[in-house]
């Protein structure tokens, strides 16, 4: 469901001229769908760095369950952002 509603997202601002990264999408692009927080995190890391290069305007990523390094993951995504948008 959520994934649907990111995507519904990434297209409706890439028609107003928005530069879009799903980062979900990047995600699976780098090394496939993670089992593991621990693999989402460094995939996450990964991506962040390789879209720093591209300027984009809006990055849009999926929620992931806020435990233990999870939380922390959350957290510096929050930090990070200037605008938080939960659906």
């Amino acid at each position: 469901m959520r994934k649907a509603l990111i995507k519904e997202l990434e297209k409706y601002y890439q028609a107003k001229g928005y530069k879009i990264i799903n980062l979900n999408r990047f995600i699976e692009e780098l090394g496939g769908q993670p089992q593991k927080v621990e693999q989402f995190a460094r995939l996450l890391y990964n991506a962040l760095r390789k879209t720093d290069y591209l300027h984009c305007d809006l990055i849009l990523v999926e929620q992931i369950d806020d435990e233990s390094l999870g939380r922390a993951v959350m957290n510096r995504l929050g930090k990070a952002a200037t605008r938080i948008l939960k659906v």
